[in-house]
């Protein structure tokens, strides 16, 4: 499989069967997040998925200073890592 090689993890089974156990659950539980954004962006838009996407990834959005941002035209946002 590619991941072993990009990983370069040796092509040894046990090695190999150890890592598909340990890696399967959350590979899969992230596979099936994505699906779900997908289908929100095909049946109810971008900003709808981004919004779950945003909360569960995330855990929300926290702004400040959200009062200077301007009702029309262009702006910039720059997120901080805390």
């Amino acid at each position: 499989m590619e991941i072993y090689r990009a990983g370069k993890i040796p092509d040894i089974p046990f090695i190999r069967t150890a890592i598909r156990r340990i890696l399967n659950k959350p590979i899969s539980a992230f596979s099936s997040f994505i699906a779900r954004v997908d289908a929100l962006i095909r049946d109810h838009g971008f900003p709808i998925a981004a919004r779950l996407a945003v909360q569960e990834l995330a855990g929300g959005v926290r702004a400040q200073g959200s009062v200077a941002i301007p009702k029309e035209g262009p702006v910039v946002i720059a997120s901080n890592h805390p």
